[in-house]
């Protein structure tokens, strides 16, 4: 099975790379903004990964300038993304610069992946296609009412890329293509995960936090299941889709 997985030198996607790469059948594709600041991977020697260096900043040219060293795809993984402290906080200490860069960062690079890798994802048949996009329980409006607390910047980023995921499931499931009608495009919340992300939030407010193995796992667990719908956002801890 061949991945692509953006954002795999740290947290999530470093370790959804080891994972995956444990099985010899598998091959990773690695989006890196910067190859010098993926040692951590680089020191495994993995024959079964290749580095891609692309920045979710970039322009859809370079998008598919860098992918043209795929040959095909069955599984995307759009994992990278940004949030730090500003970007949570409430709207009248919010700046709009913030909102410009998580919405061009979590919310257009969604965009972006899907153009670029139309070409990979429905080239080789064999297995049932999977575009996934990492959002997070912030992106679930009820969570305003549950938590008492809005996301800011990233909550909205994210349910801007939860609606486009939504939108390309629709229109996948109208698709001539076989091979786009019968994929699976989803978009799932990986829980509160102790990244070096969020580690200034988590060691404050550790509670409810869980490891990136144990995350990593439950991903795993869910993205592979029998039972998924198209355009669905699933909590990978409990399994459950939200209603959105």
């Amino acid at each position: 099975m061949k991945f692509l997985i953006t954002g795999v030198n740290k947290g999530i996607g470093l370790a959804l790379v080891k994972e995956l790469a444990k099985n010899s059948n598998n091959f990773i594709y690695g989006t890196v903004r910067s190859l010098t600041k993926a040692s951590d991977l680089l020191d495994l020697h993995l024959t079964n990964l290749k580095l891609l260096e692309l920045d979710m900043a970039d322009d859809l040219k370079k998008f598919e300038t860098v992918f043209e060293e795929i040959d095909y795809i069955d599984v995307v993984i759009h994992n990278a993304g940004i949030t730090y402290d500003r970007v949570v906080l409430p709207l009248e200490e919010s700046l709009v610069e913030d909102f410009d860069e998580t919405f061009k960062i979590n919310t257009v690079s969604t965009f972006k992946m899907y153009k670029a890798t139309l070409p990979y994802l429905y080239r080789h048949e064999g297995i049932q296609k999977r575009f996934i996009g990492v959002s997070t329980f912030l992106a679930d409006p009820q969570a305003m009412a549950l938590f008492g607390m809005g996301g800011g910047a990233y909550g909205v980023s994210k349910i801007g890329m939860n609606y486009l995921i939504k939108q390309i499931a629709l229109e996948n499931s109208k698709s001539q293509d076989p091979l786009k009608r019968d994929s699976m495009v989803f978009t799932i919340n990986p829980g509160a995960v102790f990244t070096p992300m969020t580690e200034s939030y988590a060691t404050e407010h550790p509670e409810g936090f869980i490891t990136v193995e144990e995350c990593i796992q439950n991903i795993l667990n869910t993205i592979f299941r029998s039972d998924l719908v198209s355009g669905r956002f699933y909590n990978t801890v409990d399994g459950e889709a939200y209603n959105f």
